[in-house]
Parts: structure tokens; sequence; C-alpha cells
């Protein structure tokens, strides 16, 4: 995952990693998307093929050593842009999403994902659906780590005002989120309805700031279990530039946790 920014940081194709790693190009596009880890040998060639030196070769090394420890979300069928948002979750140095159809999965209880993962797959089996329950809680273990990244979110008021599980489920999700935005480096903010219409291109998207070797990460999360991503620089410098305009007209903190406050009261 890291190491496809690092190639199209410097132009180069799947096809040409592939040669360099003297793999075929099948096996090269299994071992950037986490399918496959990566040997730490190809490591090696990697950091030689994109001119690594000092802490950037040693760090990419730990990243190949890390992969081949086969990790949670490698391990269940997930789509690539899917997998491949959570692996760079786990690197990331802060988190922001915006959320205007559900809460953001990072703060979702696992009654409320429940209810949202049977809602938006209306023909998934129940063991499908607690299958993506189960990954959206986990997903949010890296809360929880030491090194956690810092997370903002932007939530549209509407998210708020729609019910999802029920009442019970709602309340509990609406005091949740009161409860994680006392947290330390969590910040949740509401656009409210008085704001009117407002400047943005879907319904739900994530940028994740990354380590200095690599490029940060959009992802925009549609309401099937599919998604769309980049690390191009120019589209994230855009989404950045929404992220922040969406928080200069959302609430401040105390605002947003007041209104949450009164939707919780009124159920």
């Amino acid at each position: 995952m890291i190491f496809s920014g690092l190639r199209e940081q410097r132009g180069l194709a799947v096809g040409d990693v592939a040669e360099h790693l003297g793999v075929s190009q099948s096996m090269a596009s299994r071992l950037e998307t986490g399918a496959r880890g990566y040997k730490v040998e190809d490591a090696e060639k990697l950091a030689k093929l994109y001119d690594l030196g000092g802490n950037q070769k040693k760090r990419v090394r730990a990243l190949a050593e890390e992969s081949r420890k086969r990790t949670w979300w490698q391990q269940v069928e997930l789509h690539d842009s899917y997998r491949t948002l959570i692996g760079f979750e786990q690197a990331a140095e802060s988190v922001f999403e915006y959320a205007a159809i559900a809460m953001p999965g990072l703060l979702q209880t696992r009654e409320y994902a429940e209810a949202c993962a049977a809602a938006m797959a209306s023909r998934a089996t129940r063991d499908e659906i607690t299958a993506a329950t189960d990954i959206r809680v986990r997903r949010q273990q890296v809360l929880d780590k030491d090194a956690a990244p810092g997370l903002e979110v932007v939530i549209d008021e509407s998210v708020l005002a729609r019910g999802a599980g029920g009442p019970d489920v709602m309340r509990a999700q609406l005091h949740h989120l009161i409860e994680m935005s006392n947290r330390p480096g969590i910040l949740i903010q509401v656009l409210p309805f008085t704001v009117g219409i407002y400047p943005s291109e879907t319904v739900q998207f994530i940028i994740l700031e990354l380590p200095s070797i690599v490029p940060d990460y959009y992802y925009s999360e549609l309401l099937t279990s599919s998604g769309k991503d980049t690390d191009k620089d120019e589209t994230v410098r855009d989404k950045r530039r929404i992220a922040r305009e969406l928080q200069a007209l959302a609430l401040d903190r105390k605002q947003s946790e007041e209104l949450i406050e009164s939707y919780a009261k009124n159920l």
C-alpha cells in the first residue's frame, strides 16, 4: 500500500516494479495491495529502485517485515480500496472524515454499524452483515494505539436526525459521539442545517495524512462495499481544501456537543 505511493511518486508503472523484482505484473500488484507480503530482500531492491537512503530505507525494510505478518485486514475478503484504507490508517498521522449519510466509521457503535450494514446492503445475509460489522469495529482499534492518529470529523446534521437501528441504538450512538469528542486528539464538528447548501462532491470521504515518505491518501466511501481512492497530490490537495472549508462552516466543539446532546434527549 505504502509501496504503491512510492512507485507513483516516481512515475513508475507496476510493470517496472515487476521487472525490477523479477516477478509477474500480477504478483507485483498483489504485493502493493497487501494481498501478499514483501520479502525483506524485495524491500532492499525497492529501496534501491526508489533511491531511498538512511531512515527511509530502514522504514521500508520495517514495513516489509510487517507485511509478512499477514495482518487481519489481509486475511478477510475486502475490496482493494477498502483494504488499502485500513492499512494506511495504521500508519496515518491524522485522519479527516466528512459524513453526510452515516456516522464516521471510526466512531460508530457496534449496534449502529450493524444497522448501517443491513440498510446499505439490503440483500446481504446475516453472516455478511456480521462480517461487515466486525471489520468496521476492528478498524476502530487504531484509535486505541499508543501512537494513535489524530481524528477530525465533520458530520452533517442530517446524520444526527436520521435514525438507524431504533431510538435506543441511536441514543447510544449519539452519547458515544460525545464521549469520543472528549478524548485527546479527537475533534467532532457538526454542520448545522442553518448553513444551507455547502461545497462537497460526495457524501462520505476520508483524508489520511501519512508519513513524509509517501503522499497523503483520499478515500471516498460509497453506499456499497466498495469505494474510490487516490494518492495523487493534486486530487488530495483539492479534497483537503474542501475539508478546510467544511470545518470553517461547521459548529465548534462545544456547540457541536450541545447539538448532539439535544438530539439524544429528544429520542
